[in-house]
């Protein structure tokens, strides 16, 4: 292994944990935040309180996946808040 591959692995690495330390569901444009949309979006979710109660917690709607993701979920199809795509 040549000494210019060992830096550019390295450099890969380093992206690749800061990428996967700031991707975040939380910060993600694709959770819904707003939970009376949750509520209207998540059939017989009323059933087991509300999306304002514990029964969804700090959890919210992934619109690309169609589930619920906690804050600190991740996944490789990540898109910033601020609208620059990144991809982990």
């Amino acid at each position: 292994m040549s000494w210019m591959s060992a830096t550019n692995t390295d450099v890969i690495v380093l992206v690749r944990r800061q990428l996967m330390e700031t991707s975040r569901c939380a910060d993600c444009r694709h959770r819904l935040d707003d939970r009376l949309a949750i509520e209207r979006r998540v059939s017989g979710l009323a059933v087991f309180g509300s999306a304002y109660g514990a029964s969804i917690g700090e959890s919210r709607l992934c619109v690309l996946h169609d589930r619920l993701v906690s804050p600190d979920d991740r996944c490789a199809r990540f898109s910033a808040l601020d609208g620059s795509a990144m991809s982990g």
